[in-house]
């Protein structure tokens, strides 16, 4: 990230606004906590996230069981 050039971050930027625009389509991410956090948060988005409780490999795969 030690690019400062304008246009690369302009460029940057709007690719991220773009892949957040796309994933934000995908109702299993646009509803967890974390992106809710992320997309609607305000303040300290680091502390909200490491608040949260750590999932254990088998609650992550009974959420995505849960979705797809």
């Amino acid at each position: 990230m030690t690019n400062k050039d304008d246009a690369f971050v302009e460029e940057r930027r709007q690719l991220l606004d773009r892949f957040l625009k796309e994933i934000a389509k995908l109702d299993y991410i646009l509803e967890s906590e974390e992106f809710k956090i992320f997309s609607r948060g305000a303040g300290e988005v680091d502390k909200a996230l490491s608040n949260m409780p750590r999932q254990t490999p088998n609650k992550i795969l009974e959420k995505y069981r849960a979705v797809f």
